[in-house]
């Protein structure tokens, strides 16, 4: 992997302890979900609803929306041993982009108020959105609530 890839994914996943998932299940049940090496052994039970893509690079399999492990709570019913696409979401582990679900959302319109550009995720405008969270600045903003104790 790529060093700024690899830099991107560990500025989301710190970005992401910031912030809860809504809960809405709109990942699951609308998005394929990517197999990564290493998850197959995680996961308590095998995928049975999968599907492989072959691309000029890569051959990718992916488990097929929406997602077997989805219960009718909208909760995952493996959480602790889920895949590492959904460890990232609502960033991509292909590629630095963001999800816009409801949560990508507020991560996406929170930067853009704080920073006054567009938010495209990329080492460096991750950085920038982490000192503001760090700072703690943004607890003045108030429709938006900043959570330094997160579920993932």
């Amino acid at each position: 992997m790529p060093e700024n890839e690899k830099r991107y994914l560990e500025l989301a996943e710190e970005v992401l302890k910031y912030f809860e998932c809504k809960g809405c299940g709109w990942c699951c049940k609308n998005l394929g979900v990517g197999i990564e090496k290493g998850d197959i052994e995680r996961l308590p039970v095998e995928p049975k609803n999968t599907r492989v893509i072959l691309t000029e690079d890569n051959v990718i399999e992916y488990i097929k929306p929406p997602c077997e492990y989805l219960d009718e709570n909208n909760s995952c019913s493996i959480y602790d041993h889920r895949l590492k696409e959904c460890r990232f979401f609502p960033f991509t582990i292909r590629g630095m982009r963001l999800n816009l679900c409801p949560l990508g959302k507020e991560i996406s319109d929170l930067y853009e108020m704080v920073a006054d550009e567009k938010f495209f995720p990329n080492p460096e405008r991750l950085e920038k959105f982490l000192k503001h969270l760090r700072s703690g600045d943004l607890k003045n903003v108030y429709f938006f609530k900043i959570s330094k104790q997160s579920k993932r």
